[in-house]
């Protein structure tokens, strides 16, 4: 369903106490009767206007949302204020020289998250995004959603290390029903890379979502709903082996094979998610084929 031509752009900017500006995005609501499972997808642009670094982000959004997650790609998707079902996760169709890279992510009603000092993730003028949400409603009673964000930037002129995403994703997801399985990859990590936030993203079949570095566990999730995030201050963490492993152990107690997919009920993922720096482009792994954009 699009419901473009009902809605007027809703992003704006406005300044920041260090100087620069906010930049707002306010989805538009939508409703999930009860038992529905919907992702939307919300096309805006980013009102900077000149190259800024973003040091905070903070969202708000109803309970009820498995995630939100904001992407960023070089090119507009759709014509800014269209809020449409998504199709292949929001992804498009640019192939790699334009897919859509995280730019902010959260699974909690209320969340901010806030740079290392004169730590910035990049983004251009009047930089395109997609706003990816993810309902369950779960209760008896229909259910109102929007989504709202405020990313706070350096002020003009202010000198920032650069920080990109390092986003992992597994497309090869096939557990038998009724059977226990896993999923994973080993990905290159830029060398020098220091990193300041890292999660898991997977859906209600997971037992585990882990991260190494080598034989070393970096972080562990046990509940899907609630993914582990781990924020790193000074000196941050570094991938002493060079390499990023994940590893997703499923239960599916289901009578249907459990493959990659959008769907919280019905599919599975295996994500590892970051912020890093420095950094001249964002880092994608599928699988275990690494590319930095």
């Amino acid at each position: 369903m699009r419901l473009a031509a009902l809605f007027l752009l809703l992003a704006f900017a406005a300044c920041t106490d260090a100087g620069g500006q906010r930049l707002t995005i306010e989805t538009p609501s939508f409703v999930l009767q009860p038992g529905e499972e919907k992702f939307y997808c919300y096309y805006t642009t980013l009102p900077a206007s000149e190259p800024t670094g973003i040091y905070q982000m903070t969202s708000s959004m109803p309970p009820g949302s498995h995630h939100m997650i904001v992407f960023k790609t070089r090119t507009p998707k759709q014509p800014d204020g269209t809020l449409a079902e998504c199709e292949n996760f929001g992804m498009g169709s640019g192939g790699l020289t334009d897919i859509p890279v995280w730019l902010y992510a959260t699974q909690d009603p209320e969340n901010r998250f806030t740079m290392p000092d004169d730590v910035g993730i990049s983004v251009a003028p009047n930089q395109p995004v997609i706003v990816n949400m993810h309902y369950i409603n779960l209760s008896d009673v229909p259910l109102t959603a929007n989504v709202h964000v405020d990313f706070d930037t350096y002020a003009a002129g202010h000198e920032f290390v650069q920080a990109h995403g390092y986003i992992t994703f597994q497309n090869d997801i096939n557990v038998p029903a009724g059977a226990q399985g896993s999923a994973g990859g080993t990905c290159d990590v830029p060398v020098g890379a220091q990193f300041a936030l890292m999660s898991t993203h997977s859906h209600k079949y997971t037992t585990s979502a882990r991260v190494f570095d080598g034989d070393k566990m970096v972080l562990e999730t046990l509940d899907w709903a609630h993914a582990t995030v781990t924020a790193w201050d000074a000196p941050f963490y570094t991938f002493s082996s060079g390499k990023l492993d994940y590893r997703c152990e499923y239960n599916n107690n289901t009578n249907q094979p459990l493959t990659t997919g959008e769907s919280a009920i019905s599919n599975e993922m295996c994500m590892a998610v970051g912020l890093y720096f420095p950094s001249h482009g964002d880092t994608f792994c599928l699988n275990s084929f690494t590319i930095t954009l």
